[in-house]
């Protein structure tokens, strides 16, 4: 009887070793480790904590970023997510929900369990949190300072064939009240909007656009109104005669050639006034002084709706005849 046994336990036994012995083996192994992830479990955890100041606050956070040891309860799957990627479970603490308590003789203030725990506890949905274990949790604060900055905008485009705007981009506001700390505030000198670029634009634009954060930095709004006049433009070409800014007195100015032809953009509100001989083309005396014996280079000041594209010649020649 044992000479039958030996030779078919050996039998069974080497059948373990077959591919979809193994495969089944595995395939249990994962089914029961899934099933132990669904069960609840109390464990310690790293909280990453960023605190982020407030426009209400009459403080700053200078050390906004601190890890908190907490005992927490989750089922396997959450607890698992968290200790892979705890970065990605970061919680962000409004720094109004905060008691803080100043530490006599320091910048520094300490934070109440209390409050802390109610902050981080109203945040999780998935993680229950059970104690804050970290004994004494300190951050350093200052006072906060606001300044008056403007906004610039990053609003680019690409106009349709013969259309063009009128000046540049309006804000609203084009200035806001900035809130940080006095090291931040005092090297702040403006806000910008983020990026955004428009196509084949032929038409007035408008809309709201957000600002680019700052870190550390509090703004009142988080987005401003913007405005763009665009008209269709028409091209033409002016004759016009060359004056003499700065021209020095007792002594008879030759401008050679004494005229140029300019060729501008001109937006259909502003043809009339293109055409009325309100644009002038001028040299400056003054510009002697960095030419170096160079010829004088023709401007032909603008108003907004009208763009110089060619002026010829752009450089011309200046003597003095005697009176």
């Amino acid at each position: 009887m044992n000479r039958q046994i030996i030779p078919f336990l050996k039998k069974i036994l080497s059948g373990i070793y077959t591919p979809v012995m193994i495969a089944a083996i595995v395939i249990s192994l994962a089914l029961w480790y899934l099933n132990k992830l669904g069960h609840t479990y109390t464990t310690t955890v790293t909280v990453p904590v960023t605190i982020v100041n407030d426009a209400e606050s009459a403080v700053g956070v200078l050390d906004n970023e601190t890890d908190i040891e907490c005992r927490v309860e989750g089922t396997g799957y959450e607890l698992l997510k968290y200790r892979w990627t705890p970065r990605n479970q970061l919680t962000e603490i409004d720094l109004r929900r905060l008691d803080l308590r100043q530490v006599e003789g320091t910048n520094r203030s300490e934070i109440t369990h209390t409050s802390l725990y109610n902050a981080i506890a109203d945040q999780w949905k998935d993680i229950r949190l059970l104690a804050i274990l970290t004994p004494r949790i300190e951050i350093s604060t200052a006072p906060f300072r606001t300044k008056t900055v403007p906004v610039f905008s990053r609003i680019d485009m690409d106009f349709r064939n013969q259309y063009m705007p009128l000046g540049p981009v309006v804000l609203s506001p084009d200035s806001i009240e900035v809130k940080s700390l006095a090291f931040v505030v005092d090297t702040l000198e403006a806000v910008y909007t983020v990026y955004r670029h428009f196509n084949h634009v032929n038409g007035p634009l408008s809309g709201t656009i957000d600002l680019q954060e700052i870190p550390g930095v509090v703004f009142p709004v988080d987005e401003v109104g913007f405005y763009l006049t665009v008209e269709e433009y028409t091209e033409i070409e002016l004759e016009l005669p060359l004056g003499l800014l700065n021209a020095p007195e007792n002594r008879r100015p030759v401008i050679l050639p004494g005229q140029v032809n300019v060729r501008l953009n001109v937006a259909s509100s502003k043809y009339a006034s293109a055409q009325s001989g309100e644009i002038r083309a001028y040299i400056d005396y003054d510009d002697r002084l960095t030419n170096m014996g160079k010829q004088y280079k023709v401007y032909v000041p603008v108003p907004e709706g009208i763009v110089v594209k060619e002026i010829s010649p752009l450089y011309v020649e200046l003597i003095f005849e005697e009176r």
